[in-house]
């Protein structure tokens, strides 16, 4: 069996561009890009199908186990489908959990993409994003002067 790749909206590919650290943004890897918006898109959209993925822009799964974001990608399936079957060891059930996780990241990059529009940098801006759905204890509140 293949290894499943996470595809990648093709009207997106910019964005996620720069979400890195070497353009506008916080993140190191398109993994890490990926998993903010699909926990984004999980909090505030819904799944939205990728009508074109980009061809050459997959990420391999592998990337994701190796920076521990497949339980995100585990956690969403489940909390989506409420059924822990949906946590099995097949090629129906890991194609599965990975389509649902590419949705919720591409609803959270369109969600994203909207609110960041304009702004010069996004670390600042993802971190007041943050502190608004922040937990009492949470220490983002002492990460936004930082940036």
């Amino acid at each position: 069996m293949a290894e499943r790749r996470i595809r990648v909206p093709a009207d997106k590919v910019d964005f996620i561009e720069s979400m890195l650290k070497t353009a506008k943004g916080p993140f190191e890897l398109k993994a890490q890009v990926l998993s903010f918006a699909a926990s984004y898109g999980a909090k505030y959209g819904e799944r939205l199908s990728i009508t074109k993925a980009s061809s050459g822009e997959s990420i391999r799964y592998g990337v994701f186990a190796g920076e521990k974001l497949d339980t995100l990608i585990n956690l969403l399936a489940i909390t989506h489908m409420g059924d822990p079957n949906v946590l099995a060891r097949s090629e129906e059930m890991e194609d599965l959990r990975a389509t649902i996780f590419e949705e919720f990241a591409n609803s959270g990059l369109s969600l994203l993409e909207e609110k960041l529009k304009g702004e010069v940098k996004y670390t600042p801006a993802l971190l007041l994003m943050l502190k608004d759905v922040q937990v009492p204890g949470d220490e983002v509140e002492s990460l936004v002067g930082i940036f």
